[in-house]
């Protein structure tokens, strides 16, 4: 269904930080998910495209 959607630890992995950091990233509006799963505890799933532009915004460097 969402297999070109990257999980919450994917993520992170890429980002090098803690899955914890990804969603506080979100939570802040620092980072766009595409989807939420339902429930208190829902997944976010992201968007590998869009995950690189915000890796490259914090390296500097322009995507």
């Amino acid at each position: 269904m969402h297999s070109d959607l990257l999980s919450t630890v994917e993520v992170a992995a890429r980002l090098r930080v803690h899955h914890a950091t990804v969603a506080r990233m979100v939570l802040d509006g620092r980072l766009a998910a595409r989807h939420r799963a339902p429930g208190p505890r829902g997944a976010f799933l992201f968007d590998p495209a869009e995950v690189e532009r915000f890796a490259a915004s914090r390296r500097g460097v322009s995507a």
